[in-house]
């Protein structure tokens, strides 16, 4: 089958939906499909890229690094015929996908759309959204752009609840996201590799690592999570609290720590190549988040994969990939994360059971099966 993702956002940008794109991608190219992705170039798009269309854009917002596509009607028919594409996949809602639907109604192909995002909670990068957009302004809008979608795959039932919810005649499917499980799987040598991994960064080999991944932004709850473990790491000197991303909170965090004289605790490690982000979930000894924004976050279950438990707020994204009491715990209140983060890191037949547990239930986001599941969907449409 030959298929085309329309996307505003896609590398060199690095972020959940990119990662999830990415993967989807490869694992139908394994299993023989032609995959083009039209989407947007920066000032940091890279060159000679196989089946990648990018068109002119501009900066929405530097702080989620989104760009909005200039992208021409006449200009994307020609290369859906030229590439003889059969269905055509959004993972945007915006003028890259507003495009892509007047292309497939033209040419009469199925059309599917992917939500990657909870936008109730994106609202404050839009100049004064939270007063000009309201809930049910947002759902009213959300039920128009869908209008013309066969489909609609959603990561989590969450993301269902919410289409069943403002379109409850639109078709549904729930594919939660996958992950190269080869690529995050802990080492045979754990303990050992963790501690070389640990000095290698500037630690000790016995400080407890809780990493949070992704960026540093109000929507995520960074600084909320930043200040509910102050108390714990002010009392453990050898617990660290990475942050792992940027954003625009990330000043902020910055003064707290510099108040809280906590700058050998909490790390602001900034960006990481995906290429090295293996490392990173390794060296750590749990994941731990604030967020209540997520649809189905791809640095839980790669954290997972690499054997991490996740203590986390409970939400109705995490409810399907972190099990409570085995695989992690979820939270009912900002405050209760230091008690669960202390209890499973002071014993350690407790750590290695939830660390064992995560293991396994990762196999359930396995890439390969990720793809075959979209694959099936792309056959029936």
């Amino acid at each position: 089958m030959n298929i085309a993702m329309f996307t505003d956002c896609y590398t060199p940008t690095k972020n959940g939906v990119v990662t999830s794109i990415l993967q989807l991608k490869e694992g139908l190219e394994r299993r023989s499909h032609k995959v083009i992705v039209v989407t947007v170039g920066t000032s940091q798009t890279f060159s000679n890229e196989s089946n990648i269309y990018r068109f002119p854009s501009i900066s929405f917002n530097s702080d989620i690094e989104i760009h909005l596509g200039r992208v021409k009607l006449k200009a994307v028919l020609d290369i859906l015929q030229k590439e003889k594409i059969e269905l055509v996949h959004t993972h945007t809602e915006f003028t890259v996908a507003r495009v892509a639907k007047k292309a497939a109604k033209k040419l009469k192909l199925p059309l599917l759309h992917t939500l990657h995002t909870n936008f109730h909670d994106y609202r404050h990068y839009l100049p004064f959204g939270r007063f000009l957009l309201p809930g049910f302004m947002l759902n009213m809008a959300y039920k128009q752009f869908l209008k013309e979608y066969q489909v609609v795959i959603c990561p989590s039932e969450k993301a269902e609840l919410f289409i069943q919810a403002i379109n409850s005649n639109k078709k549904t499917f729930v594919i939660a996201n996958g992950a190269d499980r080869k690529r995050f799987h802990p080492k045979s040598a754990v303990e050992n590799e963790k501690q070389q991994l640990k000095l290698q960064r500037g630690l000790n080999p016995d400080d407890k690592v809780m990493l949070y991944v992704g960026r540093i932004a109000r929507e995520k709850r960074s600084v909320v999570l930043v200040k509910s473990l102050i108390p714990l790491l002010k009392v453990n000197r050898t617990m660290k609290l990475m942050l792992v991303g940027s954003g625009g909170e990330r000043e902020k965090v910055q003064q707290i720590v510099k108040e809280h004289y906590l700058n050998q605790q909490i790390l602001l490690n900034g960006w990481v190549e995906w290429e090295a982000m293996p490392e990173i979930y390794r060296m750590a000894d749990l994941f731990v988040t604030a967020s209540l924004s997520e649809i189905c976050p791809m640095t839980i279950i790669e954290a997972m994969m690499s054997g991490l438990p996740v203590i986390a707020r409970r939400d109705k994204a995490l409810e399907g990939l972190v099990q409570e009491g085995k695989s992690g715990c979820l939270v009912d209140s900002d405050h209760m994360l230091e008690g669960k983060i202390l209890k499973l890191l002071n014993k350690k037949s407790l750590y290695l059971d939830y660390s064992k547990r995560a293991l396994e239930l990762s196999s359930r986001f396995n890439n390969s099966d990720f793809a075959a599941r979209m694959e099936a969907i792309y056959n029936a449409v």
